[in-house]
């Protein structure tokens, strides 16, 4: 592995585990503070005064129209349709289930990436996307039920809706990584989000609890989690990574979240695993395994390294 690989690697890592306690974070303050629509809008403000207060620091860089118009398409699928309905669907379910749910992102990378350059779909290929279909279906029909709790289904699915977004947005912003500075490409990423959430969620913001007379201030500490660590740090740290990987190495760190969220959840007293989770994770990393390990024919060999 080259050095500028390692890096990549190392960063990619660290806002895993970044994500991975947010997800229990977040949990902690849905829906009795704050609701998921209030709560993404926070976020994406906070996150687009930030990176633009940064970019004051650093020297100016002219955007392309058409990359502008990549950024813009970044904070629709990156932030918007990603941060609302994971923050909705994890008000539903759990944070062990939407975790587990979020590993399924590499599969999902690697079918957009294959659907863009055009290969050829294999009997290998099929059975790779249904093995992590199948774990998928898994979380989503009978998250919850395992545990004797109510089912999962409707926040899942959400969930669902959040994944595909947000692979479609690391498909889509490759182009434009190594292009600017990581603030710039952030500033107009979140800049744009906020714009297209803010009037639907303006009223959730003024009608949560932990922005009234009486609010916690742990409650608020933990907010500030989400917006400076989960956000403006995480996804910095994740666009500056794709300079150095492929998105499909990106994504494969999501095997990870399932793991930190696990271990926070259950010490917070959030949930508790039952045998769906460790055969639905297992499906879905068999999948990856299968789709990621494949032996090209020689012919496609450097065309199907540019998908992966």
């Amino acid at each position: 592995m080259k050095k500028t690989e390692l890096y990549g690697n190392l960063l990619v890592l660290f806002t895993t585990i970044i994500y991975g306690v947010n997800t229990p974070v977040m949990k902690t303050v849905l829906p009795e503070w704050i609701d998921g629509w209030a709560l993404s809008t926070v976020r994406q403000v906070f996150a687009a005064v930030a990176f633009w207060i940064t970019s004051f620091f650093l020297p100016p860089e002219k955007i392309q129209k058409k990359h502008l118009l990549y950024m813009i398409g970044g904070g629709f699928f990156g932030l918007a349709m990603n941060q609302i309905p994971y923050a909705l669907g994890l008000t539903l379910s759990s944070p062990v289930d939407s975790s587990i749910l979020r590993s399924s992102t590499p599969i999902v990378v690697i079918i957009l990436a294959l659907l863009i350059y055009k290969q050829k779909v294999s009997a290998r290929l099929v059975f790779s996307v249904l093995l992590g279909i199948s774990g998928a279906v898994l979380i989503i029909l009978l998250g919850g039920n395992a545990q004797g709790g109510r089912p999962h289904l409707g926040g899942n699915l959400l969930v669902v809706l959040s994944i595909l977004s947000y692979s479609f947005y690391l498909v889509l912003i490759k182009p434009v990584a190594g292009q600017y500075h990581v603030v710039h490409i952030m500033k107009w990423m979140f800049l744009s989000a906020a714009v297209i959430t803010l009037p639907f969620s303006y009223t959730h913001i003024a009608a949560a609890r932990a922005f009234g007379a009486g609010t916690d201030w742990s409650v608020i500490v933990r907010i500030l989690y989400s917006c400076v660590f989960a956000t403006y740090i995480a996804y910095m740290v994740n666009v500056e990574a794709l300079k150095y990987i492929t998105p499909t190495r990106e994504s494969l760190y999501s095997y990870l979240q399932p793991v930190v969220a696990t271990a926070v959840a259950v010490m917070l007293g959030q949930d508790k695993l039952s045998w769906i989770d460790p055969v639905a994770l297992l499906l879905i990393f068999a999948s990856f395994y299968l789709l990621t390990f494949r032996k090209p024919a020689k012919a496609q060999t450097g065309k199907k390294s540019r998908a992966t």
